[in-house]
């Protein structure tokens, strides 16, 4: 096959662009589908806390979002790095960060810097009564 004939050639040659142009000349503008939501959980590979993330990164991102040091991107990057949201039980039961895939020794540093500023806005968020909210992992993922 020479490269004018491979499929994806032969294809784009051929291809009908009628229905684009029927929207483009009734509508006058052609929108394309909207994408991931800018909250959508960096990590979905860690599928234990998956829908936590995205409801609490939703939250932050409705809070601050166009804040470059707010809390969602302080979120947004400890996720990336595997952090993870369990529950803590109790009688109002509430989330809580953990160090995740972090190891022991990486935690209490990230939680220093990027959580323990939010820390208000973080109890707020995890629906915690106080600081347990950013704590050591007690578990090992």
């Amino acid at each position: 096959m020479t490269p004018a004939s491979t499929p994806c050639n032969v294809s784009c040659q051929q291809a009908d662009f009628s229905t684009l142009i029927y929207v483009l000349e009734t509508q006058g503008h052609f929108t394309l589908a909207p994408p991931d939501p800018p909250w959508a959980d960096p990590r979905p590979d860690l599928a234990d806390d998956h829908a936590r993330w995205l409801t609490l990164l939703e939250l932050a991102h409705r809070r601050d979002a166009a804040d470059p040091y707010g809390v969602f991107g302080a979120l947004v990057g400890i996720r990336c790095c595997g952090a993870a949201i369990s529950s803590s039980g109790g009688v109002k039961p509430a989330w809580r960060l953990t160090r995740g895939e972090m190891t022991a020794a990486e935690w209490p540093a990230i939680r220093a810097r990027w959580l323990m500023p939010h820390l208000a806005v973080l109890r707020e968020l995890l629906g915690a009564p106080g600081a347990a909210a950013i704590t050591e992992a007690t578990e090992t993922p």
